[in-house]
């Protein structure tokens, strides 16, 4: 049987225009990235406020432990409190290109880039190792944790990639 309820879009106001490359929810809270920097909205999309980071912000994320971290296209890996503090950076070498960063619910953060492979932290980006890398036009593209801790990672010019011991290993995977 097919659903036939209406699905309705519509324009809210703002952030202002630009190029949007994330969107995430933390609560009730709405945090895009955008090319000027993060924005939020706790009321739907009525308004929007600049929430900081004024930088080209690819990928957001929050831990279990109330922080918030910013992958930028071109400088690297940011991280704050949601609530407050000031934005530090946790990138793990110089001239990091972030594509994707996410967080694992045993306490891992992984880091994709476009030039210098995968990284992981257990400790909230004070230190890094990274755990893939097969050469410098091999960006990561996406990474996604399932809730059975399988971790699925995105490459270019190689596919998709399957790990389910916290990044130690990966398979190849086929869409099958």
């Amino acid at each position: 049987m097919r659903n036939n309820a209406q699905i309705s879009w519509y324009p809210t106001n703002g952030p202002p225009e630009g190029i949007f490359w994330e969107q995430v929810i933390y609560n009730d809270t709405i945090f895009i990235g955008t090319n000027e920097g993060i924005y939020f909205t706790s009321d739907n999309g009525s308004s929007f406020d600049l929430y900081g980071l004024e930088n080209n912000i690819v990928s957001i994320c929050f831990d279990s432990n109330k922080n918030i971290y910013a992958g930028t296209l071109v400088d690297g890996v940011f991280k704050k409190q949601i609530k407050g503090g000031t934005w530090t950076s946790i990138s793990p070498t110089q001239q990091i290109l972030c594509n994707v960063i996410t967080y694992h619910p045993a306490g891992y953060l992984f880091l994709g880039t476009k030039n210098k492979g995968l990284y992981r932290s257990s400790n909230g980006g004070e230190s890094w190792e990274q755990i893939y890398f097969v050469g410098i036009d091999n960006e990561i593209v996406s990474i996604l944790i399932l809730e059975d801790s399988s971790i699925y990672m995105g490459v270019d010019y190689i596919g998709l990639l399957k790990s389910t011991d916290l990044g130690e290993s990966w398979q190849p995977k086929t869409m099958e």
